[in-house]
């Protein structure tokens, strides 16, 4: 599916930006190989808990990983609030498990 958005927009040439219900793990893991970051959570349409992800870029300022399951919404949120970005979602299929890899950064039009 990716694959075929990609071929029908210029996502580097836009801001694109997208909602998604956290445990929404199909389309989490879409978004983020669109190459969408989580930049934080919401309350969204009637006080639902979102992602909001975007393609906007970062530097990233500090190398370090942190790694938290992907159900752990309170822990995400906190981990968002300390200045991190989720970069990457893993789903392993055979533990039933899945995680979203987060990095410390800025975005580019934060950064003085």
């Amino acid at each position: 599916m990716t694959n075929e958005i990609k071929k029908h927009i210029n996502i580097e040439d836009k801001i694109i930006c997208a909602t998604c219900y956290p445990l929404n793990y199909p389309s989490l893991s879409n978004l983020m190989k669109l190459g969408l970051s989580i930049n934080s959570i919401k309350n969204k349409y009637d006080s639902r808990q979102r992602f909001i992800l975007s393609n906007k870029e970062f530097q990233i300022t500090n190398s370090a990983i942190v790694r938290c399951k992907s159900d752990e919404i309170n822990k995400i949120q906190d981990i968002l609030d300390d200045g991190y970005i989720g970069v990457e979602f893993k789903a392993n299929k055979k533990e039933g498990v899945s995680h979203i890899l987060f990095q410390k950064g800025k975005y580019l039009n934060e950064i003085e």
